[in-house]
């Protein structure tokens, strides 16, 4: 058994069970532990991009990410657009407060793309929720983002050979990718099937298929932050996982793809 499967394992089942209890929660519950979710993954995220030397304004970051996901609460995108132009703006005017200075521009661009990086993929959850059947849809995005992570991690212990992108992350593998993409096609096929999504086998293996692509993207390009900054996890909050941000990083580009995707077939 590969070092660190069982805590592993155990921590995702138990993360995927405490997402799965939250999709059919109240509405406010589930806004407040996004809320609380892209606060940890904000301080997260401004402590990885701090690397390269800039100080940035978490405060500011965490008020912007709240404003993100509140403003997808009542399901009207018009709300968040003017969330991700605040989002954009109002660290330039942090910025422009803090006078001219060499890392000026870079304290504008690394506080304003860290909070939309964290808060609009999670204010799509709360969208999400609004769609018809998008407690279901919400389900297996959740499902395909443990089912990419869970199989990836069994083939590339067991059967990784060849090395996916050795200068971003070179755990990763060829091997692993594709056992993520066959496991995830399987169990995304059949959770759809149960929850009742209205889509042909065919349907929901593809779409499955999909996901789990953008997912492994995802991880790759929290990866390729690490590596910039010369960290190995993003935080040690969850055993087995290190940080948030190495929980949901593909989670964050799985549920943006669901959303557009359940907009497209309701």
């Amino acid at each position: 058994m590969p070092s660190g499967l069982s805590t592993r394992t155990l921590t995702s089942v138990l993360v995927v069970l405490v997402a799965g209890v939250l999709v059919y929660a109240p509405a406010p519950v589930l806004t407040v532990v996004l809320v609380g979710l892209a606060a940890i993954a904000l301080i997260e995220m401004y402590g990885l991009l701090s690397a390269e030397g800039t100080r940035l304004p978490v405060p500011l970051g965490l008020a912007l990410v709240a404003l993100l996901v509140l403003s997808a609460v009542d399901s009207r995108r018009s709300l968040l657009n003017i969330g991700v132009f605040l989002t954009g703006a109002a660290p330039l005017v942090w910025a422009m407060y803090k006078g001219p200075r060499q890392d000026g521009l870079t304290l504008w661009a690394f506080s304003a793309a860290g909070a939309l990086y964290v808060g609009w993929p999670l204010a799509h959850m709360e969208l999400l929720r609004y769609l018809p059947d998008g407690r279901e849809w919400l389900i297996l995005a959740i499902t395909v983002t443990w089912a990419t992570d869970t199989g990836a991690y069994i083939a590339g212990s067991f059967f990784g050979r060849h090395k996916l992108a050795p200068a971003i992350s070179p755990g990763k593998t060829v091997e692993g990718a594709l056992g993520g993409l066959a496991l995830t096609t399987l169990v995304g096929g059949l959770v759809g099937w149960v929850v009742g999504l209205d889509l042909s086998a065919f349907g929901l293996a593809l779409v499955s298929l999909v996901l789990s692509v953008l997912g492994q993207v995802g991880d790759l390009a929290e990866s390729y932050i690490k590596r910039v900054a010369g960290v190995k996890d993003s935080g040690r909050l969850l055993p087995g996982h290190g940080g948030l941000l190495d929980r949901i990083d593909g989670l964050l580009w799985v549920v943006v793809a669901t959303y557009y995707l359940a907009a497209m077939v309701v």
